[in-house]
């Protein structure tokens, strides 16, 4: 049958079911004429399958290597825009997909892909997971990406992706600190800081249709571990990597690649949006855009030559439907004899009959629209999105007194929308030669749980009536179209600039964090029974006594209660009541010194947890609290007699002494590593590294001459020991120290006392919005310059680093060789050490020698310790 000359694209993504009957080419080396060919590194004619063929994964396809349908038998094949797995298959046609596989459960095989769950901390599987947990960042590929893009889609550019250690260790921890998420390992040892600029996802536009699904995961891949590529909207792809700088790199590359080939070339924008917590995300992807309706020349006619200068003159200025219009007297010809006319201007013409009214005319006459309307959003929408990826355009309903026609634009990315707003107020030929109005609208977005939002939302409202300067809006909506109610809630402040947020901002975050409980010492209200499903019972019952939310945070450790504030005193004392009657009913067992060795060395803290029974113990008094009830006690207390009546414990490999007393471990802490320490002074040690540079936190027993163990302390060691403050100040001060040790890599917010951290960057001209203060900072330059470019702000300081350099000499002020953190040597020996933890000899500027500093200064330096 002959064939259109049109390539069929159901064949390019392995979906056309008609063969050779399908009236389209199936040949990846045709096209229209006219038209360019299409090539994606293919080397032969057969189409790229991506979609799974069903009857093969019930092993009924009689097909075999001829189906038009993919036959799996590869665990990197991804289907239909998600990231699904096969498992490996032992026999190419004959084996199914490991359904334990593709959920990510099966322990007989494991896979080179990463967990998307594990970079979000949500895997329950741990260790048993079949796809690998990484645990640092991938190194960034070094070869050029300037390449054509049918040798990015072949592989034939970037270096295959290394194997990455499997994470076997379950104590993950997140926390947000200055504006950024951070995830802790074992020891405290960070892991990976996301800051608020930063995503490991990217969204992408215009990527060339004929690319198919398998070729973007083949391209993307080559940038880092791929989570997942989708399809949210038509023109658009969303690639979600294991870490950002993967999707930074894509947003760096992409677009230099050689598309000159292919229909389109590609834009690509990291996707930064807000998290459900206590603080907002800026937005300024939308604008406000608003422009002249379209006018016509309108001429009102009269009978006399009198009525028509008195209709001029009664009618120039005035306002009709909201126009001030404008009305001239038409000098008539000589031989006009009746009709004279007024030539009105401004008029946005809906009712020609009320006009005439309005007038007192005759008659009136309409001339041509100065534009169409209709045309001219179609004008408009096509201009708009020649920025950026639009998603959408909205216009508002017209009413007859509106002067202007009002309209938002909503893009995909910030910049878009900054490149709009560069045509505010500039000549439009579409509407007539008249201007347009673009104001970008910058807001602030929070998502709330409903049950939260209940409790703030009266507090939220009298934010909004609040607003006399009304620089600002909020906006919710608690229920969706169908008048259901939505949860979570999102909420969104609207405001013309980001200095007019900030003041509203700090207020709904200070509602949406709620008040932490306090006890009687002043410090967070916390008890081991809020930990469990009874401590979520206690706060419902708080609720219906005192109609107060009571939220327990775990993650915190700490007690947020959301309502008015003589309800919320209410609620804090119910609290304490109830915490003094759970303590009566904490039952304690009394024990002598070699009793209570006996016991916690023969395992009664695991023993108890195996049959869900609560204990704490104290070392000084040598006790055994229950918690819980008599049948619980006397469960304990069986426990307790067998361990004594054993005629041997068999106890774990311990070191012979405490590594802090040098004594014998009272009340023993053990470690993964079997080495033993007292727990008061295993508490010390943990807590002296509050504010100190200690970190990870690791065992200090000397294992082999002066060497330590060096094994990480596990995070379920170290929230045994701590209170909720000691624990928050314990992390806050190791992600101190990364930044302080990183500060290369991490910079402060230039403005006074704000705590957020960014990443700086070599790019010039590149601002980032600081999430606490909304400063617009220069990630090159560390400072704001708003309407100038790096070069121009570079010449307007000049003499301002002149002078600074000058008194940086006279002061001999030098950087750190490892940080470049400024230091001042106003006295002392020449070995200085920075805030990074450096150890520097001041003579050479060098740092962290392995002999030693004061062994380098006498080797090196003749001795000179002193300057």
């Amino acid at each position: 049958m002959s064939r259109l000359p049109t390539v069929c694209i159901f064949w390019q993504q392995g979906r056309c079911t008609k063969g050779q009957q399908c009236p389209y080419i199936h040949d990846t080396f045709h096209a229209a004429p006219g038209t360019k060919s299409v090539l994606i590194a293919k080397t032969t004619e057969s189409p790229v399958k991506t979609v799974v063929c069903k009857y093969f994964l019930q092993d009924r396809c009689t097909y075999g290597s001829s189906c038009l349908m993919l036959h799996p038998t590869d665990a990197r094949i991804r289907v239909s825009s998600e990231l699904s797995v096969a498992h490996p298959a032992t026999s190419k046609q004959s084996a199914r997909p490991c359904a334990f596989f593709q959920r990510g459960a099966c322990t007989k095989g494991s896979s080179s892909l990463p967990c998307k769950f594990f970079p979000r901390g949500e895997c329950m599987l741990g260790d048993k997971c079949s796809f690998l947990h990484p645990t640092s960042a991938p190194t960034p590929d070094q070869s050029s990406m300037l390449t054509p893009v049918s040798s990015v889609l072949q592989g034939k550019t970037s270096a295959e992706s290394q194997p990455q250690e499997r994470r076997t260790d379950k104590s993950i921890i997140e926390k947000d600190f200055m504006g950024a998420r951070v995830t802790f390992g074992p020891g405290l040892q960070i892991t990976r800081i996301i800051t608020a600029s930063e995503s490991s996802r990217v969204n992408i536009t215009n990527l060339p249709s004929e690319i198919s699904q398998q070729d973007r995961i083949t391209m993307l891949s080559r940038f880092g571990q791929l989570l997942y590529v989708s399809s949210p909207a038509p023109n658009l792809i969303v690639a979600s990597y294991v870490h950002p700088d993967s999707a930074a790199r894509v947003v760096q590359e992409l677009p230099r690649l050689d598309w000159d080939t292919y229909s389109s070339k590609p834009t690509a924008a990291l996707s930064i949006s807000s998290v459900a917590g206590t603080s907002a995300t800026l937005q300024s992807s939308k604008v406000k855009i608003s422009w002249f309706r379209p006018t016509s020349m309108i001429w009102a006619h009269y009978n006399t030559i009198h009525e028509a200068k008195d209709a001029a003159k009664r009618l120039d200025g005035r306002v009709f439907d909201g126009n001030k219009i404008s009305a001239t007297f038409q000098t008539p010809s000589l031989r006009q004899k009746t009709s004279f006319s007024v030539a009105i201007k401004g008029v946005t013409l809906s009712d020609p009959i009320r006009l005439q009214k309005f007038c007192l005319a005759s008659s009136v006459s309409v001339g041509r629209a100065s534009y169409e309307l209709d045309d001219a959003v179609d004008a408009l929408r096509e201009k708009l999105s020649s920025f950026g990826y639009l998603h959408s355009l909205d216009i508002m309903p017209l009413k007859d007194s509106d002067a202007k026609v009002k309209a938002f634009a909503h893009f995909l990315s910030p910049d878009a929308a900054v490149q709009a707003g560069q045509l505010n107020k500039a000549s439009q030929r579409f509407l007539g030669g008249g201007p347009i109005f673009i104001q970008i609208i910058h807001s602030l977005k929070y998502i709330i749980a409903a049950r939260k939002f209940t409790f703030l939302k009266s507090a939220i409202d009298r934010l909004s009536v609040g607003n006399v300067s009304q620089n600002y809006k909020i906006r919710y909506y608690e229920t969706d179209k169908d008048g259901f109610q939505v949860d979570p809630v999102t909420v969104r402040v609207y405001g013309d600039a980001p200095q007019a947020l900030s003041h509203v901002k700090a207020k709904l975050e200070k509602l949406v964090a709620g008040t932490i409980v306090l006890g009687d010492n002043g410090f967070r209200l916390w008890d081991d029974v809020f930990s469990t499903q009874e401590g979520d019972k206690i706060a419902d019952v708080i609720l219906q006594k005192s109609q107060t939310l009571v939220l327990v945070d775990r993650r915190e450790r700490c007690l947020r209660l959301y309502g008015d504030e003589a309800r919320c005193d209410n609620a804090r004392n119910l609290l304490l009541q109830t915490l003094k009657t759970i303590e009566a009913e904490r039952h304690v067992l009394t024990l002598d010194r070699s009793s209570f060795r006996k016991v916690i060395v023969g395992g009664l803290r695991e023993k108890a947890a195996t049959e869900a029974l609560a204990l704490s113990f104290d070392i000084l008094a040598r006790t055994v609290t229950v918690h819980g009830t008599h049948r619980d006690v006397d469960a304990v207390g069986k426990i307790v007699a067998v361990l004594l009546d054993a005629a041997e414990v068999v106890q774990p490999a311990l070191a012979e002494d405490c590594p802090v007393c040098f004594c014998e471990p009272e009340d023993p802490v053990i470690l993964s590593c079997r080495h033993a320490y007292c727990r008061q002074c295993f508490q010390r040690l943990v807590q002296s590294a509050d504010g100190s540079r200690s970190f990870p936190l690791r065992c200090i027993v000397d294992s082999e001459g002066d060497k330590q163990c060096q094994a990480m302390i596990s995070f379920d060691k170290i929230r045994e020991i701590l209170s909720p403050e000691e624990e928050d100040r314990l992390f806050r001060s190791a992600f101190l120290a990364h930044v302080a040790q990183y500060s290369k890599t991490y910079r402060f917010c230039p403005t006074a006392d704000c705590p957020c951290i960014y990443r700086p960057t070599e790019e010039e001209d590149h601002a980032i919005r600081c999430p606490s203060c909304l400063a617009l900072i220069c990630t090159s330059c560390h400072t704001e310059h708003e309407g100038l470019s790096c070069a121009e702000y570079r010449e307007q300081t000049s003499g301002y680093a002149e002078a600074n350099r000058k008194w940086r000499l006279e002061h001999d002020v030098r950087p750190c060789p490892k940080c470049g953190m400024e230091m001042e040597k106003n006295g002392g020996c020449n070995h200085m050490t920075c805030l990074c933890g450096a150890h520097i000899c001041w003579i050479c500027m060098k740092a962290d020698f392995s002999e030693g500093v004061y062994e380098h200064i006498s080797r090196a330096h003749a001795g000179k310790l002193y300057a």
